[in-house]
């Protein structure tokens, strides 16, 4: 059974903590976060800068070179957000996608 004992959650809103995560060696998982901590009137912008994060660790992560798992987390079905946020995060290399709120 795998066991996820540490997440790392980041805002997808700030792109300079996304790129942070890229330092930490110690996380069993990075989850960047679309939901409740990026602010309605910059989901558009997280979007894009996770999407492109993602694309390029999750390219890493299928090398070999990123070992934790890449969780995004997406807004919920009811916000109306959700299918917009899984177009910008799924990507190679992502192991599984997280729905707040459900």
């Amino acid at each position: 059974m795998l066991r996820l004992r540490s997440l790392l959650f980041s805002p997808g809103n700030v792109p300079k903590m996304l790129s942070r995560l890229e330092t930490v060696t110690y996380a069993d998982a990075f989850v960047p976060d679309l939901e409740d901590s990026v602010p309605k009137s910059e989901k558009a912008a997280a979007r894009v800068a996770v999407g492109s994060w993602l694309e390029r660790i999750g390219e890493n992560r299928l090398k070999g070179n990123v070992r934790s798992f890449l969780v995004p987390r997406v807004n919920s079905l009811r916000s109306g957000l959700l299918e917009e946020d899984l177009k910008a995060v799924i990507a190679p290399g992502v192991d599984a996608v997280t729905v707040g709120k459900v």
